[in-house]
């Protein structure tokens, strides 16, 4: 009887276990059609299914949910050749998107269906490094290792700042909702309204160098390399104060996505769900990973890794 009691409870646990499991959604990454590639950066629009992946051999696109990829065509080469350069980043709205690649700045207005290369007239920018591109309605930003440049018509005409040698070159910029230019270099980070000249350093708390700055809600968030590992900073006041932001794991290669009211972010390996509190493994990928989206509707996330493609995971809202 005894025997029978241990077992019936043993029973339950596993099920209050799976069901517990099945509430969270599945644990088990899905590896992708796009299996082979070092996955740069993502891009998915609230108002269509299509699905968008920056790679080291250019652009991929999905209209399934993610499960196949397919290969896009940016350009060709002097030799008529297909070009596979990188595809560094990647933003867009409704059906304009814009893919910053080793070939220059590229805009489609169908939805990924076809791409034009645009120009954005300063010569001195070299948009063949670009390091981030950014929309917010009409206005377009572009980040380069040597300057930023900034459209307010959906990129038809542009006005273009070179970097400083108080700032150097760039490893991150952005432009906020509020429409401050942000610039991480060796030097520090860095920030300035576009019609000002100069640009004021903000970042006297943080001891390190700061790899990457991830924009939160209103929250600026530092990832910053010491001497001994990687800590995440962050700022709520536009980076007038900073106050460690007791995240782990993480590594030069973090990535952070805000899902809804969820916060994601990428270890050394693998992927983990912030809940204020505490970190939590999600799912089992024992993957370094360099890029996170989460799409529209808040299902499904996805992980870009370095050499090994795309990976899905379905989770619970």
């Amino acid at each position: 009887m005894f025997a029978s009691r241990k077992a019936n409870n043993l029973f339950l646990l596993a099920a209050v276990f799976v069901a517990a499991t099945a509430a969270r959604g599945a644990s088990t990454w899905e590896h992708t059609r796009l299996s082979s590639a070092h996955v740069l950066s993502f891009l998915a629009t609230s108002d269509s299914p299509t699905l968008y992946a920056g790679t080291s051999v250019g652009l991929y696109i999905s209209s399934d949910g993610g499960h196949l990829w397919k290969a896009k065509i940016l350009a060709y080469d002097s030799g008529g050749r297909i070009d596979f350069s990188p595809v560094w980043s990647l933003a867009g709205e409704a059906s304009r998107v814009f893919a910053a690649t080793s070939r220059g700045l590229f805009l489609s207005e169908n939805g990924g269906q076809r791409f034009v290369k645009k120009r954005t007239g300063a010569r001195f920018i070299d948009t063949s490094r670009p390091i981030r591109i950014e929309v917010l309605g009409e206005t377009v930003f572009l980040g380069c290792l040597n300057g930023v440049a900034l459209s307010h018509n959906h990129g038809e005409t542009w006005d273009a700042q070179e970097t400083t040698p108080e700032l150097g070159l760039l490893r991150d910029a952005h432009l906020t909702t509020d429409g401050i230019v942000l610039a991480v270099s060796e030097k520090g980070v860095f920030k300035k309204r576009w019609e000002e000249s100069h640009w004021t350093p903000i970042t006297p708390l943080i001891s390190g160098s700061c790899l990457r700055i991830f924009l939160s809600g209103t929250d600026w968030i530092a990832l910053v390399l010491s001497s001994t590992n990687c800590q995440l900073w962050k700022s709520a006041d536009q980076g007038s104060h900073w106050q460690p932001f007791p995240v782990e794991p993480v590594a030069a290669n973090t990535a952070w996505i805000r899902l809804g009211q969820r916060f994601f972010f990428s270890g050394q390996k693998g992927v983990y769900e912030w809940d204020g509190q505490k970190s939590m493994p999600v799912g089992d990928l024992p993957q370094p990973v360099f890029a996170l989206l989460g799409s529209p509707d808040g299902k499904v996330l996805f992980a870009g890794t370095r050499g090994q493609g795309v990976f899905r995971l379905e989770i619970a809202p």
